[in-house]
């Protein structure tokens, strides 16, 4: 795979949600959860949100996509999309403006949030996982972020496309 061989996947808004609206999403009963795994991350004092409403372009890759052949780890993963096809990791950010923004997600589908992990209050790096039960639950969650952890060829991920931002308000 080549830089110019994959497409933006998704465009979506950080600086929409503060993190009290985000929690005031989660808590109206409307078929959201947010583990408190991804509570914790969102508490941690490196959990940053954008002053300002901005959109950015998302790629989603597949480890296969990625041209491994079998389970990888997160290092080489990051290596590969960061080093040789130019993205950037997401802002974490993204983890909570993609569980609120991406309402058609499948059932049973998880996508990884290519990010620098966060440091839990476990003292261990976590990165966002958004999934979607097969019960129809939306959720925000968390996945170990250990650069050694093995994830499988079809294991999803999500990185910042490296282009100018979509679109920027004040």
């Amino acid at each position: 795979m080549k830089k110019d061989d994959f497409l933006t996947w998704k465009i979506i808004t950080l600086g929409f949600y503060t993190v009290d609206r985000f929690r005031k999403f989660f808590n109206n009963g409307n078929g959201f959860r947010i583990y408190c795994r991804a509570n914790d991350l969102i508490n941690q004092p490196s959990f940053a949100v954008s002053p300002r409403e901005v959109g950015v372009e998302l790629v989603r890759l597949s480890v296969g996509a990625l041209g491994f052949k079998g389970e990888e780890t997160r290092r080489n993963i990051y290596k590969r999309a960061f080093d040789e096809l130019g993205c950037k990791p997401c802002p974490n950010e993204i983890g909570i403006a993609l569980r609120s923004q991406y309402v058609n997600q499948p059932m049973s589908e998880q996508i990884l949030v290519g990010m620098d992990p966060i440091i839990a209050s476990d003292g261990f790096p976590k990165l966002f996982k958004v999934g979607r039960h097969s019960n129809g639950i939306f959720f925000l969650g968390v996945h170990d972020g250990d650069p050694g952890r093995l994830f499988p060829v079809e294991s999803q991920w999500i990185f910042l496309r490296n282009s100018q931002w979509a679109f920027l308000r004040d």
